[in-house]
């Protein structure tokens, strides 16, 4: 993997004004052709920051936690979890990552052997689908997707949503009463707006009990 170093020694430039270029420091002078040679360097070593490199090794860790197959000698049940969110996607989520967590954690507590996989996946994944004992369905799905996880299990749970309450089980999450909840203990703490300039923004603070 290219370094600094690397970059400087081929564009015979000091390693400091190397890092700099990269890290885009607009207090430092560099004359175009220079920063020009630096730049089409670090491309042709195709070096990446520790940022970048911390980024991808999260994006893989995270491919990796959501395709694993865990598997219990004494498990007596399975399970198989389709997720609606790709990896990536779920990088940029809290929410939709707390519930996966929280189910694969469950599952290893009482030995239960669980497989994810995402919708995209639903037709090359059907033989693990069917022979679950449930399928968890995490997020929304269309009616064509639902009917086909259906077909091949028909005993499916939904995770925050339920295309057919009648007919599936569903753990959602009640946001209105969430939100109600809040709001009822912001107003009994006595918090209020104080007075403030046009050109400031509002701060509320809470009266001390």
């Amino acid at each position: 993997m290219a370094t600094i170093k690397d970059i400087a020694a081929k564009a015979k430039v000091a390693p400091s004004t190397v890092s700099r270029v990269l890290s885009q420091d607009s207090s430092m002078s560099v004359r175009a052709d220079v920063r020009k040679r630096i730049l089409e360097v670090a491309q042709e070593l195709n070096y990446k920051s520790p940022r970048q490199r911390r980024v991808e090794k999260s994006k893989a860790s995270s491919v990796a936690a959501r395709t694993h197959f865990r598997q219990c000698h004494n498990a007596q049940r399975n399970l198989a979890v389709v997720h609606f969110l790709s990896p990536n996607e779920e990088l940029n989520d809290p929410f939709y990552t707390s519930i996966r967590i929280g189910i694969e954690n469950r599952c290893h507590e009482h030995d239960i052997a669980l497989r994810n996989t995402f919708k995209c996946n639903i037709q090359t994944h059907k033989g693990f689908l069917a022979n679950a004992n449930a399928v968890i369905c995490v997020g929304h799905f269309s009616q064509p997707e639902v009917d086909s996880i259906h077909a091949l299990n028909p005993n499916l749970i939904f995770v925050d949503s339920n295309p057919l309450e009648t007919k599936f089980d569903s753990v959602e999450f009640d946001r209105a009463a969430a939100s109600k909840e809040v709001v009822s203990l912001i107003l009994a703490s006595g918090a209020k707006k104080p007075r403030s300039s046009a050109m400031m923004k509002p701060v509320y603070t809470c009266s001390e009990k």
